[in-house]
């Protein structure tokens, strides 16, 4: 039985390629750009109605000690953004992109966006 030989110039091909190639590519697709980050999106709602509404603690779904700790991680994946939308802003023009989609998706949605902006190429102008 004899086995398959690679070819030298095929490996080394492969050894070249980009550590940074297979995100890239992650990041282009649907999966990312809207479910994943539609589902985080959908998260925060969630987690800033737990928080402030007071619903959840009237029909005894988290007690109010869990609606205390949903408030304070809501103001620190708040802060969070507040850091992370002017530095995806930022990237975004030095790349000849638009700033201010990235700003207010980066806003929304966090750091997934800015994992987006900081990984999308030249090719793509718009982020929305």
């Amino acid at each position: 039985m004899s086995f398959p030989r690679f070819r030298a110039s095929r490996a080394r091909t492969i050894c070249k390629a980009s550590l940074l190639d297979v995100p890239k590519q992650f990041v282009k697709s649907p999966l990312y750009s809207y479910v994943a980050q539609g589902a985080v999106f959908v998260f925060l709602l969630g987690l800033v109605d737990a928080g402030w509404s007071g619903d959840w603690s009237r029909i005894e779904a988290i007690t109010v000690e869990q609606e205390a700790q949903c408030r304070s991680l809501a103001a620190s994946i708040g802060t969070l953004h507040l850091v992370l939308s002017p530095t995806a802003a930022f990237v975004a023009s030095t790349r000849g992109q638009d700033w201010r989609p990235a700003f207010a998706k980066t806003m929304l949605v966090g750091g997934l966006s800015f994992i987006e902006v900081c990984l999308r190429g030249d090719e793509q102008k718009a982020i929305l």
